[in-house]
């Protein structure tokens, strides 16, 4: 991840553009739920510094991901991911269900695996948009890396595809 910034394209700098929590937004559009585009999914209403909201985003959405796809119920983050959370497990459990009322009957199911399916194949429409007009796309997970002036039209493009799989939008992060 840290070399990323590194990548060239045939010389030329490059820019990233990820999907922002492409799993629940694909949970929420199975649902026929719209999702606005700006709303943080891993935001369950913490309060505090930037940096302990930054690093809350990270163990939430840890938690999150995990739970979805924890058929036996037994996940929890660890006692130390706790303490930085100023959270017991059962109340991040209790704020992060509450959060995701519209989608919780797909946590703990298992649901992962047809995500990753879904995910794919909206990758596959970015990339096939771009192989028929002779630009080289990237895929790293759910982010494109594209030369920096692709950006513009590989944002667009992410969220045609996203649109046309799924019939939904999305959100997107950019990396430059």
């Amino acid at each position: 991840k840290e070399y990323r910034h590194h990548i060239t394209i045939d010389g030329y700098k490059t820019a990233e553009v990820d999907f922002s929590a492409i799993s629940l937004r694909l949970l929420y559009a199975k649902e026929g739920v719209a999702v606005p585009d700006n709303r943080e999914l891993y935001d369950i209403g913490l309060k505090g510094s930037k940096a302990y909201l930054k690093r809350a985003r990270e163990l939430i959405k840890e938690f999150t991901n995990a739970v979805i796809n924890d058929e036996r119920g037994f996940f929890e983050l660890g006692e130390s991911e706790l303490e930085e959370l100023k959270l017991e497990h059962e109340e991040l459990k209790t704020k992060v269900y509450k959060y995701h009322k519209p989608i919780i009957k797909y946590f703990g199911t298992g649901i992962g695996l047809s995500l990753m399916y879904t995910d794919s194949v909206i990758a596959e429409d970015v990339m096939l948009s771009f192989l028929k007009e002779g630009v080289i796309v990237l895929p790293i997970h759910d982010s494109f890396i594209v030369r920096s002036g692709y950006q513009s039209s590989l944002e667009a493009q992410m969220k045609i595809s996203f649109k046309k799989i799924v019939n939904a939008t999305t959100n997107l992060k950019i990396k430059s």
